[in-house]
């Protein structure tokens, strides 16, 4: 049954390339990540006992999947299509570089000292711990439900600015690298665009996830195709492109052990394959699990609760977060989590799996559209551009846990798209030279 799996998500992102053409367009992005983990999983096959893999399994994971593929291609017809063509000439007048500068040294003064006083309050609450040891602390916190470690809303409110301002940061990083070429950008702000990208990645590592870390790669990667679409005139990418994206992918594998020691996860024992595999591959078997002991899709006792898990926690700060069960097979450990469809599945059966796949698909289309305006003038800031980025990696890890859901629907996350909002309006005013669409 897993062999078929792979078989459903191989179609199925074939389907999604061939008809958008657009490697960061909603379904490859969803069936790309659920191909890798079904593949990883695959080539575990005898050591992760897939024989007995659930045909409802293949049903959710590759039926859920590519019915949203096809959601999206339905949907897509509601929107008039982006025609691309090759930019002749691009204002190098683009940036009111002055303003920039003078921007970042603030932004960056802002930065430091956020960072700076989240370190001394958890230190002043746990002690003269190393930082790996005390973003554990404060992650193992947090997921206890106790949170007993609260830092001041001001501090809070820096990092929320750090967080807001780096994706104009990685936005002009996409123009630094792709059109370097036709705008010309000083040394000098180049210099405080990577600096505050430095302590944006800092500033994220401080939640004790990876996540943050990589949201940002993968919003650059959602800017720097953008800009490239546009450069050339075509979806095609040239064997530069493609050299450069391989170089990448084997960077991050190999340091996929490094990350995770330094947001606090104790890792010291194990190898960089079996730590990757427990984060791309094992949601599979994960969810195999789960079905072959819920087959009957015994529903959560609150509608909504592992769906919608972020706004129940902000709703009910002393809510205590129950993590999926750890699962080991043999000597691999695979982790906790179990896909984005086991809480759709547990929430709202194989119907909500489906039905949660339809709005999603609805919500990230609306974006996307939007969003591709900016392949007719890639250096016009775009809010939903940025919007888009960041619901990009969402989509990706929907092969790991439901962070779409937990994500877009939640108080925080409604108040990073106003704070996205009102930083765009800020940037196009007072920091760009920009033209109406």
């Amino acid at each position: 049954m897993l062999f078929l799996l792979d078989t459903i998500l191989i179609l199925n992102i074939w389907i999604a390339i061939r008809y958008f053409k657009n490697l960061i367009s909603p379904p490859v992005l969803m069936g790309g990540g659920m191909l890798a983990a079904a593949i990883v999983a695959t080539l575990y096959y005898d050591e992760w006992n897939m024989k007995s893999f659930h045909e409802q399994s293949v049903l959710i994971l590759g039926g859920g999947t590519i019915a949203f593929t096809f959601y999206c291609i339905i949907l897509s017809k509601s929107f008039p299509r982006v025609q691309l063509h090759k930019i002749n000439e691009v204002t190098s007048a683009l940036l009111k570089t002055k303003r920039i500068e003078q921007f970042y040294y603030i932004a960056i003064i802002i930065g430091v000292i956020g960072i700076m006083l989240n370190i001394n309050y958890m230190i002043s609450h746990w002690g003269t711990l190393g930082l790996t040891e005390l973003i554990g602390a404060k992650r193992a916190d947090h997921w206890s439900g106790t949170n007993t470690f609260v830092i001041p809303s001001y501090i809070r409110q820096m990092g929320s600015l750090t967080e807001v301002v780096s994706y104009f940061t990685v936005w002009l990083l996409s123009i630094v690298w792709v059109l370097k070429q036709k705008i010309v950008i000083k040394k000098r702000l180049q210099l405080l665009i990577y600096f505050h990208l430095v302590l944006a990645i800092i500033n994220g590592m401080l939640s004790g996830t990876k996540g943050p870390i990589f949201a940002i790669i993968v919003q650059l990667s959602v800017f720097v195709l953008v800009q490239y679409y546009a450069k050339k005139g075509s979806y095609n990418l040239n064997k530069r492109m493609l050299i450069n994206t391989l170089i990448i992918l084997f960077l991050l594998f190999f340091s996929f052990r490094g990350i995770n020691l330094l947001v606090g996860r104790n890792y010291t024992d194990r190898k960089n394959s079996d730590v990757f595999i427990e984060y791309c591959g094992a949601q599979i078997k994960n969810f195999d699990i789960y079905i072959h002991r819920n087959a009957n899709g015994e529903k959560s006792n609150t509608w909504g609760e592992k769906t919608f898990l972020t706004l129940y926690s902000e709703l009910n700060p002393n809510k205590q977060i129950t993590p999926g069960e750890f699962q080991s097979v043999g000597n691999y450990n695979l982790g906790n989590v179990y896909t984005q469809y086991r809480p759709f599945h547990e929430d709202f059966g194989i119907i909500g799996v489906f039905t949660m796949n339809f709005i999603i698909a609805f919500i990230s289309m609306f974006f996307y559209h939007k969003a591709m305006k900016s392949l007719l003038n890639p250096t016009n800031l775009n809010i939903y551009l940025f919007i888009y980025a960041s619901m990009a990696i969402n989509l990706f890890m929907s092969f790991f846990s439901s962070k779409f859901t937990e994500n877009i629907f939640s108080i925080g996350g409604w108040k990073t798209f106003l704070y996205m909002t009102i930083f765009t309006w800020f940037a196009k005013k007072y920091l760009l030279f920009h033209n109406k669409y």
